[in-house]
């Protein structure tokens, strides 16, 4: 361009015969300049030149003079566009393909084309989405409505917490109001989104019916046909008469190709129409992304989203920083010689289709790396396709696997459908039994204190609580109704159960072995195990399984017994000490006259003083003997357990092969392999057995004689004190020579 700038303004002129011209082609021609003897039309703002594709199947033409058709197409030629218009009326569709080429730079033009087509809707179509249309439109202003509805009781439970924390005694602080209005939004952005939504759904409605409007009707043959709008265009176009002799060719050219184009702009708004329905379905799109987050276990692609939302965006600036200089790259080193590369939106593309695998290297004569296309590929490849890919998986792999085990840690939830099965029975089970609705439950079992210690609930681990605390705490009024609930949510939600615990992911050989374990169980616990057929289980052939479990019940059995026998020989022992004290004090004080007796009487209370003191040393005595029993006991019981490990440990490879080839049944579906335990091993077993239960009779033997020996420590103590009573009664009615006695 600037040596063609320079030869017009020096060597040569604009005018030169040889039909060499200088062109600004940023200024247009006028709409008055005639070009093959056509005036202009205009399309699009522009002026066009209109002519049939017939016209260059010759190779000239009159066109107020002869002229060659290859001249039509001059250096004055900024864009072509061809029109081929398919109609068919019966049918009532129509297409209208169109073929440009614009010239982008010295020697290079650009082609594109566009095809719209339409089928015009019958009058049953037509009514059924006006139906469908008014539908939506009530629809989507109902669901303002219910927005607005919402906003206001948000509004108003803001204005009712504000009152209620103002009467406390504190006062509403900022603070205080700062919170509530943080925790109590009026309008949240997803609602803000779904106004957007139900607006743009408004406008698309309104829109449809006012580009399928009623039909005209037009009198065919005597007979009124209806004219629908799309074939409207069409009749015009068809109705166009080549055979007027009073026009001349020109105009009518001029006007089909304004019908022509005018059919064009009516499909280009069908278009935009369109266009407006598929960005109105993406949105909805991601209104239903949003809707699954009202569950946790459909919720996962909403909340991986926002886990990943900001390590994405950073991501976003990486990757297109060095997306782009690589494509830039790539345009500047082989723009010139690849057309996959002719310039940056086309590199871009280029480079897009590597990144999903199509590298489209050549394989013919051309194939190989020069050194900067194999440099910018190497480079590409690590970068990008390796690298930059991989983290975008790993960001996304590692938000997914945050929110799975924030889903997992979240008991309270079953299924979705289990869950919205529940939460349309809910109602009409609280209106039938009393039951306050479920955002009321909320808030007043939050309110309550459920363990009555004066602190927050909400704030601790776990409160348990109990029916009848919800008729305390006055949530729910009947008692009925209060053990209806928990029922309730006992099978709605088993995670507010105390004892809740999760059940863990198994496999499904795990579950049937752990049923078959089951049943297996309790034919051991009512039967015991199998024997060999033709034998009958002897006392010593106690299983190791049975004997550890008749071990653990006696221990904590005698244990049971040693503490209560313990217990009461203390209380008896007590009270006997107490009665003795009792008639120490109601005989003579020291240094105080004492009633005189015979010397009869006073050798009896010698003599019962001496028997007291002999009994007190042997109570003395009998009580170490007793603890040291116990002891004995005690040492008893752990030698039996010791004994009972030591057989386990004994028969562990012969009962570790029996399980394993158990596991291996259930898991394989059935085997035929068994572990055969030798028969030493079995002797061991049952000597073990034998020495254990020889060990525990013992045990109950000492534990009864420990019994026996406490009885008759309490039979004696009973009565030397009633010796001890009677002596000092007697001592006391007695006479005496008034000696006085420490």
């Amino acid at each position: 361009e600037r040596q063609i700038r320079g030869r017009c303004s020096s060597t040569y002129a604009c005018t030169a015969p040889s039909g060499f011209s200088c062109l600004d082609r940023d200024v247009k021609v006028a709409s008055d300049v005639r070009h093959f003897g056509t005036k202009t039309i205009e399309i699009e703002d522009d002026f066009w030149y209109p002519e049939f594709l017939d016209m260059f199947t010759l190779p000239t033409v009159y066109r107020e003079t002869i002229v060659q058709t290859s001249d039509w197409i001059d250096l004055q030629t900024d864009q072509v566009k061809v029109y081929n218009v398919f109609l068919s009326p019966k049918r009532k569709a129509g297409t209208v393909l169109t073929v440009s080429w614009a010239y982008t730079g010295p020697g290079r033009m650009r082609g594109k084309t566009d095809m719209k087509s339409f089928v015009q809707m019958t009058e049953t179509d037509r009514e059924f989405w006006s139906i469908v249309g008014t539908l939506v439109c009530a629809i989507a202003a109902f669901d303002l409505f219910l927005i607005a509805i919402t906003a206001c009781c948000r509004r108003r439970e803001r204005r009712k917490l504000k009152s209620e924390f103002a009467s406390s005694k504190a006062g509403l602080s900022e603070h205080h109001e700062d919170t509530v209005e943080d925790n109590t939004p009026v309008c949240m952005g997803v609602d803000m989104f779904d106004i957007l939504l139900r607006l743009l759904n408004l406008g698309f409605s309104i829109w449809h019916f006012l580009m399928y409007p009623d039909p005209t009707y037009i009198d065919v043959d005597g007979v009124s046909m209806p004219l629908e709008y799309m074939e409207q265009p069409i009749k015009s176009i068809l109705d166009l008469d080549w055979g007027d002799v009073n026009r001349t060719t020109e105009s009518k050219v001029n006007d089909f190709m304004t019908l022509v184009i005018s059919l064009d702009v009516e499909l280009a708004w069908e278009n935009q129409h369109r266009l407006f329905g598929k960005v109105l379905m993406l949105l909805f799109f991601c209104r239903v992304v949003i809707y699954m987050r009202v569950h946790p276990r459909i919720a996962v692609l909403y909340a991986t989203i926002l886990e990943m939302f900001m390590d994405f965006l950073h991501f976003t600036i990486l990757f297109g920083t060095l997306f782009s200089v690589l494509a830039y790259l790539g345009t500047w080193s082989f723009g010139d010689k690849v057309a996959d590369f002719g310039d940056f939106m086309t590199s871009f593309y280029t480079q897009f289709r590597m990144l999903v695998g199509e590298f489209n290297m050549p394989t013919d004569e051309d194939s190989g790396f020069t050194v900067t296309f194999g440099l910018y590929s190497l480079i590409y490849f690590l970068m990008v396709f390796s690298l930059l890919l991989n983290f975008f998986l790993a960001i996304v792999v590692d938000s997914y696997s945050n929110v799975k085990e924030a889903v997992g840690k979240c008991q309270i939830e079953n299924s979705v459908l289990w869950d919205v099965v529940a939460t349309f029975t809910y109602p009409p089970l609280a209106m039938m039994r009393g039951w306050p609705s479920r955002g009321v439950l909320l808030r007043k079992v939050m309110r309550a204190d459920m363990d009555r210690d004066g602190k927050n609930d909400e704030e601790e681990d776990k409160v348990p609580f109990q029916a009848k605390d919800l008729k305390d705490f006055g949530i729910v009024k009947r008692e009925r109704a209060c053990d209806a609930l928990m029922r309730y949510y006992y099978m709605v939600c088993p995670a507010v159960h105390l004892e809740f615990q999760e059940q863990k992911a198994k496999l499904e050989h795990t579950h049937m072995l752990d049923r078959l374990l089951a049943i297996d169980a309790m034919r051991s616990e009512l039967f015991g195990e199998q024997v060999p057929i033709g034998q009958e289980r002897a006392p010593e052939d106690l299983k190791l399984g049975d004997l550890h479990s008749s071990l653990q019940n006696l221990t904590q059995s005698m244990a049971q017994r040693i503490d209560q026998a313990e217990d009461k020989r203390n209380r008896d022992l007590n009270l006997l000490a107490a009665k003795i004290e009792d008639l120490k004090k109601t005989g003579p004080a020291t240094g105080a006259p004492q009633a005189t007796g015979t010397g009869e009487g006073l050798q009896e209370v010698a003599t019962v003083r001496a028997e007291l003191m002999s009994a007190l040393s042997e109570v003395k005595g009998l009580r170490e003997a007793s603890r040291a029993e116990r002891e004995e006991t005690r040492r008893n019981l752990a030698a039996a357990a010791e004994l009972l490990r030591e057989a386990k440990e004994a028969s562990g490879g012969r009962d570790g092969g029996r399980t394993a080839s158990a596991s291996g049944g259930g898991s394989g579906g059935g085997g035929g392999a068994q572990t055969m335990a030798g028969r030493s091993s079995e002797d061991t077993d049952r000597q073990h057995s034998s020495e254990v239960a020889e060990q525990l009779r013992l045990s109950q033997e000492q534990l009864e004689h420990s019994r026996e020996q406490q009885n008759e420590i309490i039979a004696l103590l009973r009565v030397v004190a009633e010796n001890s009573r009677n002596s000092a009664a007697a001592a006391a009615s007695g006479g005496g020579r008034g000696e006085q006695r420490p």
